[in-house]
């Protein structure tokens, strides 16, 4: 989560205002409340009894550091795609912290038609980012989420790194109407990640280096079948 959060709070701009889509577990917001200029998050999780867990089982307490319990925390029950797709405020930074492309249902959250409806919730200035499965595991997928945001995004930036729990792991940041930094100020505590550790993470090694593929969308879904042929490789 270390990974998923802080480089893309480690963008210049506003970071008041944040949307985390998925991540039920509190695990995301967690680092997201490290930030003190964070004054709103807004948590949407389609399965209510996820949150529920996160916020009584002792042990899932303990290691959300009952984020989910702040109060600048509001959660909804809701599938992501129509809270996005109905008017509300702007966001300075979104969290994607969905599970892995598995079926269609899910793959549709990784769409072209999804990304847009998530750029129009964004501020001017402001970025995103995804989780986006292994490029490794699932070489595919991975650049074809990249490519979908690029799609819709004035820059992207994918990036990954080796987690003791998943193995190489892969990552994207998309923004609109700012750059990636030249060097990552990473000023909150963490356990593994440093203002260092993305000079690393943006090299890819030749087996999960980036390959040409379609972008994924509602009527062309490309990703759940590389997703689903990748694994079984």
């Amino acid at each position: 989560h270390e990974y998923l959060v802080h480089p893309v709070m480690s963008i210049p701009g506003r970071r008041e205002r944040v949307l985390v889509l998925g991540g039920g577990d509190g695990l995301a917001l967690r680092e997201i409340l490290k930030y003190e200029q964070v004054k709103k998050i807004d948590l949407v999780d389609i399965d209510p009894r996820i949150i529920e867990l996160a916020k009584t089982l002792p042990m899932l307490r303990e290691l959300g550091k009952d984020s989910l319990s702040d109060p600048r925390v509001t959660t909804y029950n809701d599938d992501a795609f129509s809270f996005v797709n109905q008017p509300g405020p702007a966001y300075d930074r979104v969290i994607i912290d969905l599970p892995d492309p598995h079926n269609e249902a899910l793959s549709k959250l990784y769409s072209k038609e999804f990304y847009t409806i998530i750029r129009k919730r964004m501020a001017p200035i402001s970025a995103v980012v995804t989780q986006s499965s292994s490029p490794f595991f699932a070489r595919r997928s991975f650049w074809c989420i990249n490519a979908t945001l690029g799609k819709i995004f004035d820059r992207t930036l994918p990036y990954n790194t080796a987690l003791p729990s998943f193995g190489v792991w892969g990552f994207n940041i998309a923004t609109l109407g700012v750059g990636f930094p030249d060097k990552w100020n990473i000023s909150v505590s963490s356990r593994a990640i440093r203002p260092d550790s993305m000079e690393k993470a943006i090299i890819f090694d030749n087996d999960m280096g980036r390959i040409r593929t379609p972008i994924n969308s509602l009527f062309m879904p490309k990703l759940h079948q590389f997703y689903i042929e990748d694994i079984r490789k």
